[in-house]
């Protein structure tokens, strides 16, 4: 799992820092979304929320899952305590 993490968080370091939602900019729309009389299944958050439903539209499949992959690849499992017996 802490693969993934640094991952993650190498995503969104130095000068693409910027392009990382912030609590504030959740927080909104998670309120907009409780208040909202008939809320919809998705809500946007930030530049980056916005590029990859972009992408989604236009790309082929495989490409998209590619990009996903890529971001956010499948960690490995950890390799299982040795038993001593």
């Amino acid at each position: 799992m802490s693969e993934l993490r640094a991952r993650v968080a190498r995503a969104y370091d130095g000068r693409r820092s910027s392009m990382a939602s912030t609590p504030e900019q959740v927080a909104r729309v998670i309120v907009r979304a409780v208040d909202s009389p008939r809320p919809r299944a998705r809500y946007l958050v930030g530049a980056v929320a916005r590029a990859l439903v972009g992408l989604r539209r236009f790309a082929p499949s495989p490409a998209f899952d590619a990009v996903i992959r890529r971001t956010f690849p499948v960690p490995r499992p950890e390799p299982a305590p040795r038993r001593v017996p």
